[in-house]
Protein backbone atom coordinates (compact mmCIF):
# COMPACT_ATOMS: atom_id res chain seq x y z
CA UNK A 1 0.00 0.00 0.00
CA UNK A 2 1.48 3.31 -1.43
CA UNK A 3 0.57 6.61 1.35
CA UNK A 4 0.57 9.78 -0.33
CA UNK A 5 2.73 12.46 1.49
CA UNK A 6 1.00 15.17 3.92
CA UNK A 7 3.99 17.57 4.05
CA UNK A 8 3.24 20.81 3.18
CA UNK A 9 5.72 23.85 1.63
CA UNK A 10 5.52 25.09 4.78
CA UNK A 11 6.76 21.90 6.31
CA UNK A 12 9.92 22.55 4.62
CA UNK A 13 10.12 26.35 4.86
CA UNK A 14 9.36 26.67 7.87
CA UNK A 15 9.58 30.74 6.98
CA UNK A 16 6.52 30.18 5.51
CA UNK A 17 5.05 29.80 9.32
CA UNK A 18 6.24 33.12 10.29
CA UNK A 19 5.74 35.48 7.59
CA UNK A 20 2.43 37.44 7.15
CA UNK A 21 0.00 35.77 4.62
CA UNK A 22 -0.05 38.47 2.38
CA UNK A 23 3.40 38.69 1.92
CA UNK A 24 3.62 35.32 1.10
CA UNK A 25 0.34 35.26 -1.00
CA UNK A 26 1.91 37.94 -3.47
CA UNK A 27 4.33 35.35 -3.88
CA UNK A 28 3.26 31.77 -4.36
CA UNK A 29 -0.59 32.73 -4.86
CA UNK A 30 -1.74 31.20 -8.13
CA UNK A 31 -5.69 30.58 -9.32
CA UNK A 32 -4.64 27.29 -9.89
CA UNK A 33 -3.86 26.84 -5.81
CA UNK A 34 -6.58 27.53 -2.67
CA UNK A 35 -5.26 30.45 -0.77
CA UNK A 36 -2.84 29.52 2.00
CA UNK A 37 -2.18 26.31 -0.08
CA UNK A 38 1.05 26.19 1.47
CA UNK A 39 -0.14 25.71 4.90
CA UNK A 40 -2.84 22.75 3.64
CA UNK A 41 -1.99 21.66 0.21
CA UNK A 42 0.14 18.29 0.29
CA UNK A 43 3.63 19.29 -1.57
CA UNK A 44 2.95 16.49 -4.00
CA UNK A 45 -0.43 18.32 -4.78
CA UNK A 46 0.96 21.21 -5.27
CA UNK A 47 3.58 19.89 -7.41
CA UNK A 48 1.19 18.45 -9.80
CA UNK A 49 -0.87 21.03 -10.08
CA UNK A 50 2.16 24.28 -10.80
CA UNK A 51 5.50 22.24 -11.27
CA UNK A 52 8.54 22.36 -9.50
CA UNK A 53 9.86 24.96 -11.63
CA UNK A 54 7.10 27.23 -10.90
CA UNK A 55 7.11 26.60 -7.34
CA UNK A 56 10.94 27.14 -6.87
CA UNK A 57 11.41 30.15 -8.82
CA UNK A 58 8.31 31.51 -6.67
CA UNK A 59 10.10 30.66 -3.67
CA UNK A 60 13.43 31.36 -4.73
CA UNK A 61 11.31 35.07 -5.77
CA UNK A 62 10.36 35.02 -2.03
CA UNK A 63 13.65 34.25 0.15
CA UNK A 64 15.47 36.93 -2.15
CA UNK A 65 12.66 39.69 -1.48
CA UNK A 66 11.90 38.88 2.29
CA UNK A 67 13.87 36.45 3.84
CA UNK A 68 17.49 37.94 1.89
CA UNK A 69 18.89 38.35 5.44
CA UNK A 70 18.58 34.72 6.84
CA UNK A 71 20.89 31.90 6.09
CA UNK A 72 19.95 29.28 3.40
CA UNK A 73 19.99 26.83 6.14
CA UNK A 74 17.84 28.66 8.33
CA UNK A 75 14.81 29.03 5.25
CA UNK A 76 15.71 25.19 4.46
CA UNK A 77 16.62 23.01 7.83
CA UNK A 78 17.07 20.20 5.88
CA UNK A 79 20.00 21.09 3.83
CA UNK A 80 21.71 20.72 7.51
CA UNK A 81 20.99 16.80 7.87
CA UNK A 82 21.66 15.97 4.63
CA UNK A 83 25.23 15.83 2.83
CA UNK A 84 25.21 17.03 -0.79
CA UNK A 85 28.60 16.21 -2.79
CA UNK A 86 29.24 18.55 -5.66
CA UNK A 87 31.65 16.22 -6.97
CA UNK A 88 28.96 13.53 -7.44
CA UNK A 89 27.86 12.51 -11.18
CA UNK A 90 24.72 14.00 -12.94
CA UNK A 91 25.87 17.14 -11.13
CA UNK A 92 25.89 20.20 -14.16
CA UNK A 93 29.43 21.35 -14.27
CA UNK A 94 28.01 25.04 -13.78
CA UNK A 95 26.73 24.35 -10.30
CA UNK A 96 29.51 22.15 -9.36
CA UNK A 97 31.92 25.47 -10.73
CA UNK A 98 29.50 27.78 -8.60
CA UNK A 99 29.78 26.18 -5.43
CA UNK A 100 33.14 26.10 -5.28
CA UNK A 101 33.64 29.41 -6.22
CA UNK A 102 31.33 30.27 -3.27
CA UNK A 103 33.51 28.44 -0.71
CA UNK A 104 32.37 24.98 -0.76
CA UNK A 105 28.62 23.13 -0.15
CA UNK A 106 29.19 23.81 3.93
CA UNK A 107 30.02 27.81 3.55
CA UNK A 108 26.77 27.99 1.35
CA UNK A 109 24.87 26.57 3.16
CA UNK A 110 25.62 29.72 5.82
CA UNK A 111 24.67 32.14 3.36
CA UNK A 112 21.85 34.51 3.07
CA UNK A 113 19.80 34.47 -0.61
CA UNK A 114 21.13 38.06 -0.79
Amino acid sequence: MEVESSICLSDLVPALRWSRPQQVAEALGDPRLPAGWWHSLPLPKALGMTGLDWICERLARLASSRWDHLPLSDLLPALTVHHIDPALPGWPDATRTAITGLGGWQRLRRLSPQ
